[in-house]
């Protein structure tokens, strides 16, 4: 890795510290505010049992190094559900695409109709829906599918792994790709069934405003190698602030700051410089926190890995 590409993967770093950070906080309209319900967070899959997920086919996903991966012999009709709906939430992932592959998650979703009783997140390997001017469309990687196109194309390398996050709350969805948000928009616009606010056409025949907020959650595949893996999710409340808006702010206490801490380390394998971040703790407070707690030999063991994505 050369200066400019540790430059860029520092600040993808960072922006997902302040994201995660503002997602877990523990504040409502002021930070000296504790929130006594703590989000409920599940793991969906965390690389051993596909005990939360149903399947279209009774093959058609295995396990593979810890990675959820579909069987090629089932090319149509080929998803992972979850066995739960979900309404609002916070969820995370890694996904891994081959060349030129299309898939997606599905959020918010009737399995028996996803495409026109649901939502997507498109997942793209490369740039063959970009418009004439090279610009990302609706149907480019990170795109709330043919509804809003995504701010830019930053996906890893062709088979290397990539990090996701999407965020639903009522209305307002919001994607992240590798750190940087991709697309955001407030549903309750697009009140014209095959028609977006802006005029330009989409392929649905409801007008999305009028979709349920709550339904299965789904992996797609579509025809070419896709894996998963590392899929957790948080449903969030009023409480939990928005992750395209939030900044940055000290703990609200010392129960709340145990908890995020802990959070931190244990969960999102945070290094001491993104904690500082996060809360505006300095590195000596950090380290006797993380003494205090015992975290760090926690630490030791998982900060280190080797792809260092956030989720």
């Amino acid at each position: 890795m050369n200066a400019s590409e540790s430059l860029v993967s520092s600040c993808r770093i960072k922006r997902m510290a302040i994201v995660l950070m503002g997602l877990l906080a523990t504040v409502t309209s002021g930070w000296g505010q504790t929130v006594k319900e703590r989000p409920r967070t599940t793991t969906l899959f965390g690389g051993a049992s596909i005990e939360h997920w149903d399947m279209n086919h009774e093959d058609g996903w295995s396990i593979e190094e810890g990675a959820l991966v579909p069987n090629a012999e089932h090319r149509k009709n080929n998803f992972l559900w979850t066995k739960r709906n979900y309404g609002d939430f916070m969820l995370t992932l890694q996904y891994r695409l081959s060349e030129d592959a299309n898939s997606g998650v599905f959020y918010r979703s009737d399995p028996s109709d996803p495409v026109q009783s649901g939502f997507e997140i498109q997942l793209l390997d490369g740039r063959s829906k970009d418009d004439e001017k090279g610009r990302p469309t609706s149907r480019s990687n990170g795109a709330l599918y043919d509804s809003v196109a995504p701010s830019q194309y930053n996906n890893a390398p062709t088979g290397e792994w990539n990090a996701l996050m999407i965020y639903a709350k009522g209305p307002k969805v919001a994607v992240f790709v590798n750190g940087d948000l991709m697309a955001s928009a407030d549903f309750d616009h697009w009140t014209t069934p095959g028609e977006n606010p802006d005029g330009s056409k989409n392929k649905f025949k409801k007008a999305l405003a009028s979709l349920p907020r709550v339904g299965k959650i789904g992996l797609q595949y579509h025809g070419q190698p896709v894996a998963f893996r590392r899929i957790r999710i948080t449903e969030v409340t009023d409480a939990t602030p928005d992750p395209t808006v939030v900044t940055p702010r000290p703990l609200g206490s010392s129960q709340d700051g145990d908890y995020w801490l802990r959070n931190m380390v244990v969960a999102h394998r945070y290094s001491d410089e993104e904690i500082a971040l996060a809360t505006g703790m300095d590195l000596p407070a950090i380290a006797a926190a993380k003494s205090e707690l015992d975290l760090l030999d926690n630490a030791k063991t998982v900060v280190g890995g080797v792809d260092g994505l956030r989720v």
